[in-house]
């Protein structure tokens, strides 16, 4: 994808800044629609919502997302509320399924982002919901044992893929595929993580992790650690052998 300039947003609407007031329903919904569009439609819902949370990962840099005018418009967001708007709005019909699950426009949704029409107060309401949910649950209260896409993630871990693998092909961010992990390991699955383990992140986890499971708060490890930006996917496979010594 070509790299655009930074620009401020066609309907007006600017991230929202340290101090401000945060968008309006309406607004932020033009936002994510805008952030379909502008990711040319190729794209799912797990990437949109990273590109509009302002998300830095290294698969979404090395593809210039980071260069787009939606990066980051929702940064005062969860990714995890991003995708339940966004699938609020494809049950209301403003975006659409496309192949391998990216996301489209209809033409209403073309019209509530150009203004040219009004939300209904039910999507309002969705939306507003959506925007508030609870994001903060430990995978296992996410994915259940019989999870299909977790059961699918690893199933395919187990023919070999690695996670990173297993993200690219499931069009999912990296961070999803190490949390239906984190699900299948609190729900007492066994699998072989040992070929996708670095030793010096393993080693000080263990010295600084000991005791962890899956369930228990990873950020104030994550603070701990001698990296100063450890990857979040990264951190919690890791933090599943640790569990397991």
């Amino acid at each position: 994808m070509a790299k655009e300039q930074r620009k401020p947003h066609e309907e007006g609407a600017k991230p929202h800044g340290e101090g401000a007031e945060p968008p309006d329903i309406d607004t932020v919904a033009r936002m994510i629609l805008s952030g379909v569009a502008r990711m040319e439609e190729e794209w799912g819902a797990h990437k949109i919502a990273a590109v509009l949370c302002g998300s830095e990962a290294s698969w979404l840099v090395q593809k210039g997302l980071d260069e787009l005018s939606v990066h980051g418009l929702l940064d005062h967001l969860a990714q995890l509320n991003v995708i339940a708007m966004l699938g609020a709005l494809e049950d209301q019909g403003l975006i659409r399924r496309g192949p391998h699950k990216t996301l489209k426009l209809t033409l209403t949704g073309s019209a509530v982002m150009m203004g040219k029409r009004e939300l209904s107060e039910v999507t309002r309401t969705l939306l507003k919901k959506a925007r508030i949910i609870r994001t903060y649950r430990r995978p296992a209260e996410r994915y259940d044992v019989n999870s299909p896409t977790a059961r699918k993630t690893l199933n395919m871990l187990r023919s070999g893929l690695s996670p990173r693998m297993i993200a690219e092909k499931r069009d999912l961010v990296e961070s999803t595929v190490a949390d239906h992990l984190l699900a299948m390991a609190d729900h007492g699955e066994r699998f072989d993580l040992t070929r996708h383990l670095d030793v010096e992140l393993l080693e000080e986890l263990r010295e600084k992790a000991a005791g962890w499971q899956p369930g228990d708060a990873i950020k104030p490890i994550r603070e701990a650690l001698d990296e100063e930006e450890c990857d979040w996917a990264r951190l919690k496979i890791h933090l599943i052998q640790v569990s397991r010594e």
